[in-house]
């Protein structure tokens, strides 16, 4: 799209001294470039509304390369640069978004088409091309509300030339049912006036009441096809895939030596206390039995006689009895003494050994041991991807553009 800074705007009031069909009606100027748009222009151009637009020197080189809005007798004019700019400062694409763009930016409600084709020269006819490059800024719709006008009449000689030309044009018109065609000379023809100027303006009005305005809310732009396309191949686009290298993180192992406690056995001598018997002699006392003769008093009983007594004593009888007697005898008496004696007996001292034991001692080792750090490495990885949608933006002008060429050579 073009900057908004090289539009001249024109507010949509303009119309009040022209036809009523043409209010809120933009007309575009179209064609080659040296086929006589800009001198077209100021030659309807209302007096008050800019100056006059710059038009080449014959030398055949592009001059119009910004476009601008003006008020002229035939009604509200677009005109910008032409189709196949000698300067190759744009495309005829490129050319046509400007168009769009300015068109937008009026906020004009319909628009026609005043297409510029020069007879003069004996080449051949460029009205193809030329309704391919409008067709492709504004797309089919347009095609209606397009007038052809054959310019440079004047120049196209004998009049036998002339007419064999305007008839190749009328032929071409036929094949995409385009049927307003104007005859157009410019003020430097011989017996040329003003009365004749204003019988061309007139035949220029006539012509565009003759063809419907075509509504800007049906038409799209060159802009409009190109994004709907580019989405149209974005989303039809299959996966693609590539090897990429890559950096990336792993965990990288390695080894090094690391410090440990450990318990080391070993042999050590611990000294011990220990119960070690032996013979000794003790002393000891000892109840020791002996005997001695005690004298001890005892009733014993004795017998003893006696006379009887009467005849039996007489006769010399007697009788026994018995008597207790106190006594007085020896009696042996076992006692007891104490006495001293010695006798073997084992005891115990203590003494200090010693014994082989296994110890154990805190000692630092090496060992080997795994760590891991992070690292980098270069990677070769199969990625897929799918081109952004503004990689289709070129290939889908280029379709849209073969394609309206295409169907315009076809006819």
């Amino acid at each position: 799209a073009c900057s908004n800074s090289n539009l001249s705007l024109i507010p949509l009031g303009f119309c009040g001294s022209i036809m009523a069909d043409l209010i809120s009606c933009g007309i575009v100027l179209r064609g080659p470039s040296q086929t006589g748009k800009s001198t077209f222009m100021n030659m309807i151009l209302d007096p008050g509304h800019g100056d006059a637009v710059r038009v080449g020197d014959g030398g055949g080189e592009s001059v119009t390369q910004d476009i601008a809005i003006r008020s002229t007798s035939i009604g509200l004019v677009v005109d910008g640069p032409g189709d196949n700019d000698s300067m190759m400062r744009f495309t005829n694409e490129e050319a046509g978004a400007r168009y769009a763009a300015a068109v937008a930016v009026a906020g004009v409600q319909e628009i026609k088409a005043l297409i510029f084709e020069s007879i003069a020269a004996p080449t051949a006819r460029q009205l193809r091309a030329s309704l391919a490059s409008i067709v492709t800024t504004f797309g089919d719709n347009i095609k209606p509300g397009v007038v052809v006008v054959a310019s440079q009449c004047d120049l196209a000689q004998p009049d036998t030339v002339r007419e064999a030309r305007l008839s190749t044009l009328r032929n071409i018109m036929n094949e995409f049912g385009i049927m307003e065609l104007v005859e157009w000379q410019y003020s430097e023809a011989p017996n040329f006036n003003e009365a004749k100027m204003q019988q061309q303006v007139e035949a220029v009005r006539t012509a565009l009441r003759r063809v419907p305005g075509v509504r800007t809310a049906t038409l799209e732009d060159l802009w409009q096809r190109q994004r709907r396309r580019a989405q149209e191949l974005c989303d039809q686009q299959p996966a693609r895939h590539r090897d990429v290298q890559v950096e990336e993180e792993f965990a990288e192992p390695y080894t090094e030596k690391e410090e440990y406690q450990d318990q080391e056995a070993y042999n050590a001598q611990e000294p011990y206390q220990e119960q070690v018997p032996y013979a000794a002699q003790e002393t000891y006392e000892e109840q020791e039995p002996y005997t001695v003769n005690e004298t001890q008093t005892i009733t014993v009983q004795e017998e003893r006689s006696k006379r009887r007594g009467g005849l039996a004593g007489v006769l010399g009888g007697r009788k026994s009895y018995t008597v207790d007697v106190q006594k007085q005898i020896q009696v042996p008496v076992q006692k007891l003494r104490p006495i001293t004696k010695h006798r073997t007996v084992t005891k115990y001292r203590t003494e200090t050994k010693h014994r082989t034991i296994t110890a154990y001692r805190t000692v630092t080792r090496e060992r080997d041991v795994t760590r891991y750090r992070t690292a980098t490495r270069v990677v070769t990885k199969q990625v897929e991807y799918f081109l952004p949608l503004s990689d289709f933006h070129q290939t889908a002008l280029d379709q849209i553009v073969a394609e309206v060429r295409h169907t315009f050579s076809a006819q």
